[in-house]
């Protein structure tokens, strides 16, 4: 999308399959080393099973424990949560199942899927509700991916024009999250997919990719830094401007952001509509 392509090849790809999970993740030696076979544990939560969740966490299942891809933590996204035929159930079974294994010891900041934490998950696929429920268990919304640097607030910014991605900016800023945190420098990322590396991109450089104005405003009133540059020297309006955006979007954002005192944006704005 935005980011650079890595210098990988299919047969790296091939090489590397037995590493990567069904979805695109990578596999974690952080993961790896938490178990050999799979955790009961984690298939209920991967189905949403409440009761089953409460019957093996009361019959001492550790709550910790994974199967070399996955925390239960981060198996509360469930394989089925999105295919709900009640959505409004789905959401509060979700919910009582994180209230559960958090009363119950369940760390909220263990590397999950991926090497993301639970918090950087439930952002990147836009779940506010569970995702508050984790910071207020002790979820750090700061906590940077240990490879590629990213936080929950890049994995939040990752999708734009969606109000459920929005929310969970707004409630990643209300609990702390540093909006100028810059991610790390040709590392692989997969919050978007295979073969794409971060940059040193900011959570604004991504939410400028995608011209969504709500959420540029939330992090530039937040104190995001339009003026910060990613490791090719580009800022967040380059980004904007790169991906065609509409020119009186162009115009609205970066007005919104003179106005909240981001004079620098001024000089840009009219070197871009000459």
């Amino acid at each position: 999308m935005y980011l650079c392509i890595c210098g990988k090849n299919a047969l790296k790809h091939r090489v590397d399959q037995k590493n990567i999970g069904h979805d695109g993740f990578e596999q974690f030696p952080e993961n790896l080393m938490l178990a050999k076979q799979p955790s009961e544990l984690l298939e209920a939560m991967s189905a949403s099973d409440v009761d089953r969740v409460k019957q093996l966490v009361d019959a001492g299942a550790d709550v910790n424990l994974g199967d070399g891809h996955d925390t239960p933590l981060g198996g509360c996204i469930g394989k089925t949560w999105d295919k709900a035929d009640d959505q409004q159930l789905a959401d509060a079974a979700q919910l009582e199942i994180i209230d559960y294994l958090l009363k119950h010891g369940a760390d909220p900041n263990l590397p999950a899927y991926g090497g993301h934490t639970p918090v950087s998950l439930m952002a990147f696929h836009a779940r506010p509700a569970a995702m508050q429920r984790l910071i207020k268990g002790g979820g750090d919304p700061n906590r940077a991916h240990p490879k590629t640097g990213e936080t929950p607030l890049h994995s939040a910014t990752g999708k734009g024009w969606n109000p459920d991605s929005t929310e969970c900016v707004k409630l990643l800023l209300d609990a702390g999250a540093d909006p100028n945190f810059q991610a790390a420098d040709g590392v692989e990322t997969d919050n978007f997919w295979r073969d794409i590396c971060v940059v040193g991109e900011t959570p604004l450089h991504r939410a400028a990719a995608y011209g969504d104005e709500q959420m540029i405003r939330l992090l530039v009133e937040a104190g995001a830094d339009p003026s910060l540059k990613d490791s090719r020297g580009e800022s967040a309006l380059t980004w904007f401007s790169r991906h065609q955006r509409d020119k009186p979007l162009i115009r609205v954002d970066t007005k919104a952001m003179v106005h909240l005192g981001y004079g620098r944006w001024t000089q840009t704005l009219k070197a871009f509509d000459r």
